[in-house]
């Protein structure tokens, strides 16, 4: 996820909206060098799903402002709420992360994994199939 190329802007615009981003609008293309131009947070759906013992975790950390670093932490919880463990916890530059859980020392059931990134939190459900 995310647009990758090298960009300048060909307007006067220093945040550029996804959407002038995606039409070409607001940047252009200036090299073949690859690189990640994150928008948005986002937190995808773990894979496999279900899983045992072990799964991956995908979320994408965007530039806010002129903020290229931002504090990230990724916990999982059991269904009743209890913190498990703690997969993130450390600043981090923009760009698309993945982190993998493992879970062998844990019984099976639904477990919940939140990322929190200054004023953006986002929950999802993930299976544990022993």
């Amino acid at each position: 996820n995310g647009l990758k190329g090298k960009y300048t802007l060909d307007s006067n615009a220093t945040n550029p909206t996804k959407e002038e981003i995606v039409s070409g609008g607001a940047c252009t293309p200036t090299g073949v060098e690859e690189q990640e131009i994150v928008i948005e947070y986002e937190l995808l759906q773990n894979y496999p799903n279900p899983f045992n013992p072990s799964t991956t975790i995908e979320y994408s950390i965007p530039t806010v402002g002129n903020k290229n670093i931002r504090s990230v932490q990724i916990k999982v919880y059991n269904i009743l709420g209890k913190e498990v463990t703690t997969l993130v916890n450390k600043e981090q530059p923009t760009g698309n992360y993945e982190v993998t859980f493992d879970a062998s020392n844990l019984t099976s059931g639904v477990y919940y994994y939140r990322i929190t990134s200054g004023s953006f939190t986002e929950t999802k459900q993930m299976l544990l199939v022993k």
